[in-house]
């Protein structure tokens, strides 16, 4: 009887990933239909099954054309200027944008991804790098000082540092902005992209090999995909499908 139980729960955790993905676009469907739909219908006079979904993928297809020609782009530029100076609408409409255009058409200020010590040693933080510095700031016995009042002191000039984002999660479009200096960032070689992923998933997407490194490896490159097998395993922190009914059937007979 137990080993029936945890075949069938193990079945309903396998199937509950295609459940719901069908079930989403089950509601997406009917969501866009009924709404585009109801519009048509006071049009045509009757109302038509798929019409509205028809009709919305068709208008999303030609906003696309648009946006490929110049006349289009230098529209749709006055439409987000437009959209920036409506105070409530502009938080929404801009939030979405800059995720967009970071998560997924890779348009970002963000050089690269980095790992530092923050908010204190022996805690890693996630962060982007948006640029360097190699002006007056001068660190002190771990202080930061301005140029002249530093050089008065005695302090050694810093010449390399960075400055970098690290975003809160997971809304990457709020954070903290911190200056590490150059030999304290961990440089890794994973793309924007993926570093953006796991801060909007809250690590669940998390890139392969991607690890902080012991405090004496503290500016070297983290291992890269393939080059490690660490917690997160592989494919993006997704275990493969075989290792995965393994771990969960075995995770089923000593829950239940």
């Amino acid at each position: 009887m137990r080993r029936i139980r945890t075949i069938f729960l193990t079945g309903i955790i396998l199937s509950l990933p295609t459940v719901v993905t069908l079930y989403v676009l089950w509601v997406g469907f009917h969501w866009v239909d009924g709404l585009v739909g109801s519009m048509l219908q006071a049009i045509v006079g009757h109302s038509v099954p798929g019409l509205g979904v028809a009709t919305f993928v068709g208008l999303i297809f030609l906003v696309g054309l648009f946006g490929t020609n110049f006349l289009g782009r230098r529209l749709l530029d006055w439409f987000d200027q437009l959209m920036e100076k409506i105070p409530i609408i502009r938080s929404i409409y801009g939030t979405v944008r800059q995720i967009l255009d970071s998560f997924v058409l890779g348009e970002s200020t963000f050089r690269e991804v980095v790992i530092i010590e923050y908010p204190r040693p022996g805690i890693y933080s996630l962060g982007f790098v948006t640029g360097e510095e190699n002006g007056d700031i001068i660190r002190r016995e771990g202080d930061v000082t301005p140029g002249a009042a530093g050089a008065a002191m005695g302090a050694a000039p810093q010449t390399s540092l960075v400055r970098v984002f690290v975003p809160t999660t997971p809304n990457p479009t709020s954070g903290f902005l911190v200056i590490v200096p150059a030999d304290q960032v961990t440089r890794t070689k994973v793309t924007v992209q993926e570093g953006m992923k796991a801060v909007v998933s809250g690590g669940v997407l998390w890139p392969p090999g991607l690890s902080a490194p012991p405090a004496s490896q503290a500016n070297g490159p983290v291992d890269g995909p393939g080059d490690r097998q660490g917690s997160g395993g592989t494919n993006g922190g997704q275990l493969p499908a075989t290792n995965r009914i393994a771990r969960l059937a075995r995770m089923m007979k000593t829950s239940w």
